[in-house]
Formats: structure tokens, C-alpha cells, sequence
């Protein structure tokens, strides 16, 4: 006999089992709840893409600015160089540097592709409670609490990872880069 505030072991199996069976459809209809779910995390993902088309210029700003506050530490003293050389005017404004696209489509594909992984990036969070509606109805309630914790902690992860890669990792992977055999580099 169970404790009061205690659940019997028997009514305990049939909680899951009546939990379980609450979850339970046909193949078919699991197919179907399947297409939904991909259908309207793709629709997320294009309305997103569309929305990171529009600002894909002002992304790609913000997305190179660690590269050209790394390019000013690297670039000026060459050009301080080139100044003793008087090969330089002391007035020259070089203004911020510049990219330089070889082919004539990089433009397009570069804006293209930073809107396709800011559209992913944005509408990730949308597309991850599609799947949670998709998986949430076949799990028991004590594997559901177990993966909504995961599922916040993922997402809190993966932003402050993000982040760490913006502020930490860029720099250092583009100064390294930079340096990377300087003598034979040319601008």
C-alpha cells in the first residue's frame, strides 16, 4: 500500500500507457503532421531569407567589422612605411578598406549567401519549436521536462557561442590570418 501523497506502482503503468496512448496515431497521420511541420518551418525560413535579403548589406557590414579593425592594426604600420619611403604622402586618406570582388557575381552570391544563413540564424527558433511539436507528442511528461531544459539550454548555448565567435574568435582567426605569411602578402 502506498504513503498518502504516493502513486501506486500499478497506477503509475497506467498513467504512461494512458499518456502514451494519447500520442499514438497512424503512420499516415504522422506523415502528415510531418509535411505540416516541415511546410511551416520552411515558410519561416523563406519569409526570413527574405526579410535578411532586404538587410543583407547592413549584415555583412556588421559581420566584417572584426576583420577591418584587425586590417587597421595590420595595414598601418606597412603604410607608415611607405610614408618614410616618401612613397606616400603624410596627408593621404586611405578611408576604410575595401573588399574586392575577382568575379563578376560575387556581389549577388555573397549578399545571397549572408541572407540564406542570417534567414536560418533568425528563423532558427521557429523552426526548432516545429520539430519540438513534432517529437513533444511521443515522449512520457518526464522526458518532455527533461527535453524543454535541453532545448532552452541549447538555444542560450548556441547564441552565447555566437557571440563568442563575433567577439573572440573573429579577431583572432583574422589577425592570425593577416599575419599569416606577411613578407609575401600584398594588398
Amino acid at each position: 500500500m502506498a504513503e498518502p501523497g504516493e502513486v501506486e506502482p500499478e497506477q503509475q503503468e497506467r498513467d504512461r500507457e494512458t499518456e502514451l496512448e494519447a500520442g499514438r496515431m497512424p503512420f499516415m497521420q504522422h506523415l502528415g503532421e510531418l509535411r505540416d511541420r516541415v511546410r511551416n518551418a520552411a515558410i519561416a525560413f523563406g519569409v526570413a531569407f527574405l526579410i535578411c535579403w532586404g538587410f543583407a548589406d547592413d549584415i555583412f557590414a556588421w559581420l566584417r567589422r572584426p576583420l577591418f579593425d584587425i586590417w587597421d592594426k595590420h595595414s598601418g604600420p606597412e603604410i607608415e612605411k611607405l610614408i618614410q619611403l616618401h612613397l606616400l604622402p603624410r596627408s593621404w586618406d586611405w578611408g576604410p578598406p575595401k573588399l574586392v570582388f575577382t568575379g563578376l557575381t560575387e556581389p549577388f552570391w555573397v549578399n545571397m549567401s549572408v541572407a540564406l544563413w542570417a534567414g536560418i540564424f533568425v528563423a532558427s527558433p521557429f523552426i526548432f519549436y516545429q520539430l519540438w511539436r513534432f517529437i513533444a507528442p511521443g515522449l512520457y511528461k518526464r522526458e518532455r521536462k527533461i527535453a524543454a531544459a535541453f532545448t532552452v539550454l541549447s538555444a542560450v548555448f548556441f547564441i552565447c557561442g555566437a557571440l563568442f565567435c563575433y567577439r573572440y574568435a573573429l579577431p583572432a582567426l583574422n589577425n592570425y590570418m593577416l599575419s599569416y605569411n606577411e613578407a609575401d602578402r600584398q594588398a
